[in-house]
């Protein structure tokens, strides 16, 4: 304890107080108060196709170094190394990197001061949702400590180049139609499934503290009024001892 926030890949908020929110169903509450897990999903099971995969500038390296071969070989960074073994190289580094998208685990949440009107829509499926509120250095701090945590960079993947000197840097970029998210996730990494190819599981259980974790539940502004109520004697029964507020968002305006 707590999370590694030191790892050189990942970019830490200037700001380590900055409210962290968890949107989710009400079963995923639940669950979490019963089971004091935090739900690591898989990184192919995230739902983006692009997870986990490089940008085009990083995929036309080979090509690149092959041209400044014969343009400049003088800037060759590869110099002595025959084209077949260069060749082999990349495949490999690529290989790997399709093997690492489902050894990586990884919990998202969305990092903002306030509530999200755009993440009640996307991650609750139902009315009856909730969402749990918590900060960055609270989360690192009821993580162990081989888990690693830092902020997503949203990039263009048709112009862009990421450093290809670790394998966390991959998982740690989207595209920028995904900037909305103000993503922030933790991320651990299954060494058995990387190295050995064992059958990965599609999520990581991780016991937590979650008494310490939550400071603040929120139901959804689209629930019911007695929605509110249930999640409150849903929460004192797991002894959580933490406000329950409805959204503000549909708040009535002032004129």
């Amino acid at each position: 304890m707590p999370a590694n926030l030191t790892h050189p890949s990942f970019t830490q908020p200037d700001d380590p107080t900055i409210g962290l929110w968890r949107y989710m169903d009400l079963s995923k509450f639940v669950a979490l108060l019963q089971r004091r897990v935090l739900v690591f999903a898989r990184a192919d099971k995230l739902g983006d196709p692009f997870e986990g995969s490089v940008p085009l500038g990083n995929a036309a390296a080979l090509t690149l170094i092959k041209e400044i071969r014969k343009s400049d070989p003088g800037k060759d960074p590869y110099s002595g190394m025959p084209c077949e073994t260069l060749e082999k190289v990349f495949t490999q580094f690529s290989d790997i990197r399709k093997r690492a998208v489902q050894a990586f685990f990884i919990s998202c949440w969305h990092m903002n001061q306030g509530e999200s009107a755009a993440m009640w829509k996307l991650y609750s499926t139902s009315d009856d949702a909730v969402c749990v509120r918590t900060d960055y250095a609270t989360l690192a701090s009821v993580l162990p400590d081989e888990i690693c945590m830092g902020i997503i960079n949203y990039i263009d993947y048709k112009t862009a180049t990421i450093r290809g000197d670790n394998l966390f840097n991959p998982v740690l970029i989207k595209r920028r139609s995904f900037a909305h998210e103000r993503e922030a996730r933790a991320v651990a990494l299954d060494f058995d499934v990387l190295l050995r190819g064992t059958s990965p599981p599609h999520i990581r259980e991780v016991p937590i503290d979650v008494d310490k974790l939550i400071t603040a539940v929120y139901v959804s502004p689209k629930s019911p009024e007695w929605f509110r109520g249930v999640v409150e004697k849903l929460a004192n029964k797991y002894d959580l001892t933490v406000p329950v507020e409805r959204s503000e968002i549909d708040s009535e305006p002032l004129y």
